[in-house]
């Protein structure tokens, strides 16, 4: 590494350090939010995501107000988004629910005890094992039980990428799943896994994936199926390079 890119990698993680103690101050402010969140962490002992992902996915669903949610990985998120729903309800009247999946039976268990009792009607946990899927050129992993719903939005943190077949680390499918059999357009936040980050730019098109490298984060435009690229797609820019 020369000593630009290491001064570059300095400076973003001392900026996404700020952004991530600006995001919990603004958290702490929001006294229902952080007395739910606050309690569940301490319970969990999980650091889970960052502040900065807290509070993008509470803002995501409080601006957006999806009705139907698909979160890949149960965790504090499902928290955060659920006590967005919560207050969404409150003072709009608008419903929505998380269909949050787990690959962990350990961490199933664990998510359906400590779900807090008011934030139960917004959520279903459901426990799944993760199996291979394919589109074009891409193998992924995804959950295996995951409900025929019109998802509005997908937040992206699981299953894990391992294949079952031969080891080899793959991608998060099942956002492009769900955008396949899609009929109305569909938002996603995916965690930091670059891996799932790479493809879903190379299987979108321009326009409908970015990557921020301070937040660690890939966010999906609202897309349909109609923004996947085809095999005749990766044909055709190969033959450009010839």
């Amino acid at each position: 590494m020369n000593t630009i890119d290491y001064l570059r990698r300095g400076v973003v993680r001392r900026y996404r350090k700020l952004l991530d103690f600006r995001a919990k101050k603004i958290i702490q402010k929001n006294d229902e939010l952080w007395s739910i969140l606050s309690s569940y962490i301490s319970k969990t002992g999980s650091t889970g995501c960052s502040y900065i992902d807290y509070w993008e996915l509470y803002s995501f669903i409080r601006e957006k107000k999806p009705s139907e949610v698909l979160e890949c990985s149960t965790g504090v998120s499902t928290i955060v988004m659920a006590c967005a729903m919560m207050i969404n309800e409150k003072e709009n009247g608008v419903i929505g629910r998380i269909t949050s999946m787990e690959e962990s039976p350990k961490y199933y268990d664990l998510a359906c005890q400590l779900l807090p009792v008011c934030l139960t009607k917004y959520v279903e946990i459901i426990l799944s094992p993760k199996v291979e899927a394919y589109y074009c050129l891409f193998r992924g992993m995804k959950y295996g039980n995951v409900p025929d719903r019109e998802y509005d939005f997908v937040f992206i943190d699981g299953p894990t990428t391992k294949t079952l077949s031969d080891g080899q680390k793959t991608f998060d499918f099942d956002f492009i799943d769900i955008l396949a059999k899609s009929k109305k357009p569909i938002s996603a936040i995916v965690d930091g896994r670059l891996s799932t980050c790479y493809v879903l730019n190379k299987i979108l098109k321009r326009g409908k994936f970015r990557y921020d490298n301070v937040r660690s984060m890939g966010y999906v435009n609202s897309c349909t199926k109609s923004d996947m690229k085809t095999t005749n797609d990766f044909v055709n820019t190969y033959k450009d390079l010839k």
